[in-house]
């Protein structure tokens, strides 16, 4: 992620063996651990700080390009500056809690640290030290990071690798119901003004079946049927037996009661097919979790149907003309997989 050049790489070197101040050996360390090949994750779950924070350190380095400034601190408020411990303690506490807008972080501030600032200039705080406001992300509670480190390090890195190697299909595989709703999304309008969408009420949905191939996102398979249960999924898998007459089908999913049942396990005894389960609430690592959500955002969130048929028709649309979007999907389904540390029990 980040290389230091020979100079810097010896001063930083001789400055950790020697630096007594706190953030400073932080900020030498995770430089250094970077340098080596360590991942974020790694710097900050053995530095102790969060994610963002090595995000942060190599961003503020690239822009002074000079190892003293990148180790001072300059972050000023109206009436006094906070201290390096001060502004690790805010990082520390954004980290951990949610706050909804600069107002409270400001309370937050005056009541720790009895320093005022003016919301305007908390809210170019936390963009220097690198928080945008955005929306919170969604995760499984009962995910379980260890699990899922060890089964991408020893078992989906190698077979991607593999199945590339070897120019054998990957496919990463899910059921989707997208609701025959329109949902509110971000856009830009007018202060002031409202932009309104029209929306359906009722729960109808859409179950669709589908497996996408990770080197190769033209390669597309779905089934649409009135239930997702072991038929529609045999139905998908001899899709893709016909896709690819010869040689293994390595399909990844997750656990759910269709990919695990006994009408399944004797169909694939004699087909090619070969499932491999991620880890039980590991939505993050199956990659066509990125298609749906691309669905939704193309397709679905921001465009009303007036019927049901008019609906079903557009997502039909959307997986006829897929190579309409291979170019976004490219990059969308891309092997990076992001699993939260903060999990850990």
């Amino acid at each position: 992620m980040h290389t230091l050049n020979p100079h810097d790489l010896i001063l930083l070197r001789s400055m950790q063996k020697v630096e007594r101040d706190k953030q400073r050996y932080v900020k030498i360390t995770a430089l250094l651990m970077l340098h080596v090949g360590c991942s974020p994750i790694q710097v900050a779950e053995s530095l102790n700080i969060h994610e963002t924070t090595v995000y942060r350190y190599v961003r503020r380095f690239a822009e002074h390009g000079d190892v003293e400034r990148y180790l001072q601190a300059d972050y000023r408020g109206s009436s006094r500056t906070l201290t390096d411990d001060q502004i690790m303690q805010l990082c520390d506490e954004l980290n951990d809690r949610l706050y909804r807008n600069s107002s409270e972080v400001r309370d937050y501030i005056v009541r720790i640290f009895g320093v005022t600032y003016s919301r305007g200039h908390v809210r170019r705080l936390l963009n220097d030290l690198g928080y945008s406001f955005k929306r919170t992300t969604p995760i499984p509670a009962n995910a379980d990071p260890h699990e899922q480190r060890r089964f991408l390090r020893e078992e989906l890195e190698p077979l991607l690798k593999r199945t590339r190697r070897l120019a054998l299909p990957l496919y990463f595989c899910d059921a989707a119901h997208p609701q025959y709703n329109t949902r509110s999304a971000l856009g830009w309008i007018a202060r002031g003004h409202r932009f309104c969408v029209p929306t359906t009420s009722g729960r109808h949905r859409v179950n669709i079946n589908a497996a996408i191939n990770v080197h190769d996102p033209s390669d597309l398979e779905y089934v649409d049927s009135k239930r997702v249960n072991a038929d529609s999924t045999i139905a998908l898998f001899m899709k893709l037996e016909a896709r690819h007459p010869e040689g293994p089908i390595y399909v990844v999913c997750d656990n759910a009661r269709f990919y695990k049942c006994k009408d399944l396990d004797k169909w694939l005894s004699t087909h090619r097919i070969k499932l491999i389960y991620l880890p039980p609430y590991s939505p993050n690592l199956n990659l066509i979790e990125r298609l749906w959500k691309y669905l939704r955002k193309t397709v679905i969130d921001t465009t009303y149907y007036p019927t049901l048929d008019a609906f079903k028709a557009a997502i039909m649309s959307f997986f006829r003309r897929i190579d309409d979007h291979l170019d976004n999907l490219k990059t969308l389904l891309q092997p990076n997989f992001h699993i939260e540390s903060g999990l850990a029990n």
